[in-house]
């Protein structure tokens, strides 16, 4: 959510006040534009209700449509929907596809990701891989139990 350094007034950096509104306002602005993150944001802020209404279901369907739309964030953000049940009935199954797609796609996360665990000292990536490996078999296995 670094769109236009938004994250200053969502999260109160550079001395500037925390002013949701405000935020929301401007990725409405950058969302009415058709800019991606724009419309990521507002959705975002929409599930969590910071600036306006919290209305999961209204959220649920723009990271719907920004998913459909190619945002690199979009099938993590609706894995988390669906494994939660926030504006949307609860779907491990559904949730696990998404979190596997996300992992798999060559988002623009996919090669900092690649040189950061290089970047450990060799000793350590491995364990790195089985932490990332982890995190995927514990919602394989909420998928299975559910």
């Amino acid at each position: 959510m670094r769109l236009l350094g938004l994250d200053a007034l969502v999260l109160g950096r550079g001395g500037l006040p925390r002013d949701y509104r405000k935020a929301f306002e401007h990725y409405e602005l950058a969302a009415l534009g058709g800019d991606l993150d724009g419309k990521f944001g507002e959705a975002w802020m929409t599930l969590h209700g910071l600036g306006v209404a919290s209305e999961p279901a209204k959220a649920f369907e723009a990271f719907t449509v920004i998913h459909e739309e190619g945002h690199w964030l979009g099938p993590y953000q609706l894995a988390q929907m669906h494994a939660e049940g926030q504006g949307t009935p609860r779907n491990c199954t559904e949730a696990w596809r998404l979190i596997k797609d996300f992992v798999q796609q060559e988002g623009p996360w996919a090669p900092a990701h690649s040189e950061a665990i290089e970047l450990l000292p060799e000793s350590e990536r491995e364990s790195a891989r089985k932490r990332l490996h982890d995190i995927l078999f514990k919602v394989r296995e909420t998928d299975a139990s559910w």
